[in-house]
């Protein structure tokens, strides 16, 4: 088995959904995992400006914070919070992610599980 096909296997097996924000590109790709977590259409591509409708008022802009202060300081992060799914639904997941930097460019990268 490949890399990428035990890597799409354990996801499944567990539960786990990725997503990546590239910043500069202003663009997102997101597993099928994830899609499901946030019953988003698996054929629906979900853009940074769809997040908003994904993030619970019970949040209270913990992921917005958590966003900024990690791009500003390069520390990965780790919570559980609550979260909409794109029927309406709240959810509570825990997301742990980091950020990459590529000369003046930063990209997002979550793992997150219901």
């Amino acid at each position: 088995m490949s890399t990428d096909a035990l890597d799409k296997e354990i996801r499944t097996l567990t539960g786990i959904g990725t997503w990546e924000w590239d910043i500069e590109k202003q663009s997102m790709a997101w597993s099928p995992e994830a899609k499901r977590i946030f019953e988003v259409d698996p054929d629906d591509a979900v853009a940074p400006s769809d997040m908003p409708k994904l993030r619970s008022i019970l949040a209270s802009g913990l992921v917005e914070r958590t966003l900024r202060d990690a791009l500003r300081s390069g520390t990965p992060w780790k919570l559980v919070h609550p979260a909409l799914t794109a029927r309406g639904r709240e959810i509570w997941i825990g997301s742990t992610g980091h950020v990459e930097r590529a000369g003046d460019r930063s990209a997002c990268s979550d793992w997150c599980r219901t």
